[in-house]
């Protein structure tokens, strides 16, 4: 069991704290860790189609250099999850849902982060329009595949372009398998 003899604060903003502890490992050895705390808890949005093709978005990230095919998420920015994930399908894809289902928890990038999530399956979608995808860093929202790889194919055809450049904020992670029941509306 790792055991934190010391802790301090090395860095922070509104969003995240960088923390650097001392620690005892588990194999009874000093060490020193890093840790990233996130403010807020974050949402992940699995929308699905009537035709049960997921959504998925592709994000210009500063951190990686690249834009990635993802599933819309942010911040919960303080709000109840089930509103953040509300706002954040409109924000990014310009979609609503009438149907939800939380799957479960996440903790992303646990390795270095204390980086909570909550993932909601989304369905029974409305295109609403309020999308944000330029300030979102967002230059596609489209049907996508993920094979088993977790790459996304590219030949789908249906994708609606987006022309931006700006870089995104946000976090994205892997999450548990949808199978859970029960529906939020």
């Amino acid at each position: 069991m790792w055991k934190t003899t010391s802790t301090r604060s090395v860095y922070e903003n509104p969003w995240i704290r960088v923390r650097e502890d001392e620690v005892v490992r588990t194999d009874g050895k000093p060490g020193i860790y890093g840790v990233v705390e996130v403010r807020s808890p974050a949402v992940f949005i699995v929308p699905v189609t009537a035709s049960g093709e997921v959504i998925l978005v592709t994000v210009d990230r500063y951190t990686t250099g690249r834009a990635t095919p993802e599933v819309p998420a942010g911040a919960s920015d303080g709000e109840e999850p089930l509103v953040a994930a509300r706002r954040e399908l409109r924000e990014e894809t310009g979609l609503a849902a009438a149907t939800w289902r939380p799957v479960g928890t996440v903790d992303c990038l646990n390795g270095v982060a204390a980086s909570p999530g909550q993932v909601f399956l989304a369905s029974d979608l409305t295109e609403v329009g309020g999308s944000e995808t330029e300030v979102e860093g967002i230059t596609e929202a489209h049907p996508g595949a993920l094979g088993r790889s977790g790459r996304h194919d590219r030949t789908r055809r249906g994708h609606r372009q987006r022309n931006s450049r700006r870089p995104h904020a946000g976090r994205r992670c892997s999450g548990p398998d949808p199978g859970l029941t029960g529906t939020t509306s």
